[in-house]
């Protein structure tokens, strides 16, 4: 029996339905008025109208709408397996199963896209094609079946393996290959919500420019269409989606700020905030608050690694819950700086925290073993949120922070003698360095007002850090910036 082909509609059928007009298509893009075309026979008729969200079928059977159907371009299929294979790749920190899931799938939707974008603009071009059918392009097709699938194969073998490799270096439990099966159920899930999301706006652009097609010149239907689904767009994820997601996660988060982890127990020495003698109770300190001000080499331990007499670290903070503003917050830092004798110890760190308050604590414990406890270090929380978050959700409370507690407790520290207060340092962990470059305004400024810095973990925001790697001396790596001879930045 022979074949039937797929016609097309002229533009003035097209037009009257959708508004804009169809090129060239293949069997998985075509409109509403495609007519159906047998060899056999001499009728040919239009397609039946859609039926509501359904499109009914000559048989009298109905169709999903083209969102939720497997309509799939194979370029996009295999840049998508390409794409999903390197977001298996170790990363920079350990991932669990469900966040790998997440990663995965976006990756592989994003890649679907990239792919299904240069499939239709070969076409669009009108580039030749192999044909299908064709030795070449069958070799082509096996070669790179071959490849990618080597390839997705060996990611998905050592995809445990790495993470855990991460999470030993940073003392975590270990995952099981367990895991995968959370991976293997959410990647896929995040993968089809994503493409059958960027479906429906595509459908929605088709529909609004229809829509002014009818009043208005065909391109400029096009033009006014885009900006109006990006502008409405725009509009739901910044003035509803992301505030009330956002809003969502402050709560959740901060119910468990209220917890408190096993074996933390509050200080009684008088050098730590939520001590009997603090200023600042225990309760209002936050989870990661209590975690930092209970741990940190004792007496005994820094005497033990020095061999002579060593002083009690000197740690307070200040909790969301302590006060009621951030400059609130700060006053309170420096009135526990000042109860503690902060100000004559051999150094004083100010530190930015990272979204959730939390302070690392082998940087902490490293300054005090230098310094054989001769140190003092404050924080505070400004989020309930962990750093990926805050930093999409609220970049400005990071900077504001960092700002304000900076100035309060530099505008005691530069009153004193030169010659008699603490050398004063900075310290900031991913997005805790973020707020530090906001008191930095330039790299020649470290040797101004402080005596030095210590950043970590810089994320993508960072402008002093990307000056530095951007104009790092000739012949030093991005990942090991040389800047000004090693002067001021090492």
């Amino acid at each position: 029996m022979p074949a039937r082909v797929l016609g097309v509609a002229t533009a003035t059928e097209v037009r009257g339905v959708a508004g804009v007009r169809w090129g060239r298509m293949d069997d998985t893009e075509q409109p509403a008025t495609a007519r159906l075309v047998d060899e056999t026979s001499d009728q040919a008729g239009p397609m039946p109208p859609a039926t509501g969200p359904r499109q009914a079928r000559r048989d009298g059977s109905t169709a999903l709408p083209a969102v939720f159907t497997w309509r799939h371009s194979r370029v996009g299929i295999v840049v998508a397996v390409l794409f999903f294979a390197l977001s298996l790749l170790p990363s920079l920190l350990p991932r669990t199963p469900l966040l790998q899931g997440v990663v995965a799938g976006a990756s592989a939707a994003i890649g679907y896209g990239v792919g299904a974008l240069f499939d239709w603009l070969w076409s669009y071009l009108a580039l030749p094609r192999p044909h299908p059918s064709g030795t070449v392009a069958r070799i082509v097709q096996g070669i790179v079946v071959l490849v990618l699938g080597a390839l997705t194969a060996l990611t998905v073998w050592r995809q445990v393996g790495w993470q855990n490799d991460l999470r030993e270096l940073f003392g975590m439990a270990p995952i099981t290959p367990v895991g995968w099966v959370t991976t293997a159920v959410v990647a896929p899930l995040t993968a089809a919500v994503l493409i059958v999301l960027a479906r429906s706006l595509r459908r929605l652009f088709r529909f609004v420019a229809s829509k002014l097609g009818r009043a208005l010149p065909e391109r400029l239907a096009r033009v006014l269409g885009f900006v109006a689904v990006v502008a409405l767009l725009s509009f739901l994820v910044n003035g509803v989606l992301i505030a009330n997601l956002f809003d969502a996660a402050n709560a959740a988060f901060s119910v468990r700020d209220t917890s408190t982890d096993e074996g933390i127990v509050q200080p009684t020495a008088a050098e730590r905030s939520g001590s009997p003698d603090s200023v600042a109770a225990w309760d209002d300190l936050g989870r990661q608050g209590r975690n930092f001000v209970a741990r940190g080499p004792t007496v005994e331990e820094l005497e033990a690694f020095h061999g002579e007499p060593a002083t009690r670290p000197i740690r307070v903070y200040a909790g969301l819950k302590s006060a009621d503003s951030i400059q609130a917050r700060a006053d309170l830092v420096l009135e526990e700086l000042l109860r503690t004798g902060a100000f004559d110890r051999e150094v004083l760190v100010v530190a930015t925290t990272t979204g959730t308050g939390f302070l690392e604590p082998n940087a902490m414990d490293s300054l005090e073993f230098l310094h054989n406890g001769d140190t003092a270090v404050a924080g505070v929380q400004y989020s309930y949120l962990p750093s990926w978050i805050s930093l999409l959700a609220d970049q400005e409370v990071t900077r504001e922070t960092s700002q304000i507690v900076f100035r309060t407790v530099h505008d005691h520290w530069r009153s004193l003698p030169e010659d008699e207060r603490p050398a004063l340092y900075l310290f900031g962990l991913s997005l805790g360095s973020f707020g530090v470059e906001s008191i930095l305004s330039s790299v020649e400024v470290i040797n101004a007002p402080v005596d030095g810095a210590f950043l970590t973990g810089p994320p993508f925001v960072n402008p002093l850090w990307n000056t530095i790697t951007a104009n790092r001396d000739e012949g030093s790596p991005a990942w090991l910036p040389v800047y000004g001879e090693g002067r001021t930045v090492r």
